[in-house]
């Protein structure tokens, strides 16, 4: 049986290191008890590895989408509809045949 690999995706804008931390822990923890294993799609900044004429946060979709190509499932938590990155996320999803589940 293949794996049910999950990635989380959720807005991030204007919320503190620790809301999102807590936020994606409290799903994932929902997640797992319904099955899943669940990628960490949280990363961490290290603005160290950047050039200065980096895009910070086109860079770290970037990053995002490597990890969401080693899953199967999508989970969207509210409001990400409203979120840049979790929309582009979302037409990856769509356009690569991914189950989506919605918060």
């Amino acid at each position: 049986m293949k794996k049910k690999t999950i990635f989380i995706s959720m807005p991030m804008k204007d919320k503190t290191e620790d809301e999102i931390k807590q936020q994606f822990g409290r799903v994932k923890k929902e997640l797992t008890e319904w099955g899943y294993e669940v990628i960490d799609s949280i990363i961490s900044p290290d603005k160290s590895n950047l050039g200065e004429d980096c895009l910070s946060d086109l860079y770290y979709l970037g990053e995002s989408i490597k990890k969401l190509s080693y899953c199967n499932y999508i989970y969207f938590c509210k409001g990400w509809d409203k979120a840049r990155g979790c929309k582009i996320e979302y037409q990856a999803a769509l356009d690569y045949g991914l189950e989506i589940i919605y918060e």
